[in-house]
């Protein structure tokens, strides 16, 4: 039931923040240069899992375009999904630093 609870908040994040304005406060520091480096934090999460760097993360994948192909964005889906699930009295928190997400190829 978690897991389902968690994917419907990955999909709500997801939805919310396509809807969101562009302009809309974001960080100018990315803090992922590639998406082979968020392909190698999520790769090491079990051992050192830091949920606080997820928001980081989402953004990253976003401007990577990591979301455009539904056929591969299921896996970075299900990781965030986790990561929310898992982060009990966090995930609002960190639901609140992802948002909003700057659609791909937009620079901030």
């Amino acid at each position: 039931m978690r897991s389902v609870v968690a994917i419907l908040i990955a999909i709500g994040l997801m939805v919310i923040g396509f809807l969101a304005p562009a302009s809309a406060a974001l960080p100018n520091r990315i803090e992922f240069s590639s998406l082979d480096a968020v392909s190698r934090w999520i790769s090491g999460y079990r051992a050192h899992p830091e949920p606080t760097r997820l928001p980081a993360a989402v953004r990253a994948l976003s401007q990577f375009g990591a979301f455009k192909d539904p056929e591969s964005s299921g896996v970075y889906i299900g990781f965030i999904a986790g990561v929310i699930g898992f982060s009990y009295g966090r995930a609002e928190e960190i639901i609140g630093k992802t948002l909003p997400v700057a659609p791909a190829g937009l620079k901030v």
